[in-house]
């Protein structure tokens, strides 16, 4: 490993792109699109189990857990996305419930679950987009902006 590989293996793992530079900072761009409301989401989710009484330190060790666990999911709607993202109109309705039940527990203790809101915020505009349309519009859809 070259001298330059070792100081970007510190921020991200080194993984050769494509010639054109411009590959490299959109891979960059979305690594940071990735990291960014995983960290707001784990200090949400460490604040409700503290606000809740429980153990964070232990917390720690099965939040890690669960993040392996993201992986088979990060695949699964990476494939979706090729047809266009997850449809399935109850799938939307289910994740929109979830977001729910995370504001509420976040609130009820004291958490800003503004970040869940916004999650909410998506999950809600794709089953109104779909009942407007009479087919499954997918959040991958809305977010691309088609």
């Amino acid at each position: 490993m070259t001298t330059h590989e070792q100081l970007l293996n510190v921020l991200s793992p080194v993984h050769y792109v494509e010639p054109d530079y411009g590959f490299s900072q959109v891979y960059y761009q979305a690594g940071l699109t990735l990291l960014h409301p995983v960290m707001l989401s784990f200090v949400q989710a460490l604040a409700m189990v503290e606000r809740s009484g429980a153990d964070t330190e232990r917390y720690v060790g099965y939040a890690a857990k669960s993040m392996d666990s993201l992986k088979e999911f990060l695949v699964q709607f990476a494939e979706a996305a090729k047809v266009g993202g997850v449809e399935d109109v109850a799938m939307l309705k289910m994740m929109d419930a979830a977001a729910q039940h995370i504001i509420d527990a976040s609130e009820e203790v004291g958490v800003d679950a503004t970040l869940s809101h916004a999650a909410q915020s998506m999950w809600r505009r794709a089953i109104d987009a779909s009942d407007e349309s009479g087919g499954v519009v997918t959040t991958y859809r809305l977010i691309r902006g088609d």
